[in-house]
């Protein structure tokens, strides 16, 4: 999960320095076992996308 934090922190800091005014969109889809998210532009391009399979913690 660190490694992916990582990946959108880079693309968070390249975005920043190259593009300041592009807005970014973030879908996930969240279930019991598994994450999914991805990362568009305000044009549609996909800049990033990713499965999670881990379980979440629900709490006691």
């Amino acid at each position: 999960m660190l490694q992916d934090a990582e990946l959108i922190t880079k693309l968070i800091q390249r975005t920043t320095l190259e593009a300041p005014q592009t807005m970014y969109f973030i879908g996930l889809d969240v279930h019991k076992k598994t994450i999914s998210y991805c990362v568009k532009d305000a044009a549609g391009r996909v800049h990033h996308l990713a499965n999670l399979n881990r379980p979440l913690f629900l709490g006691p």
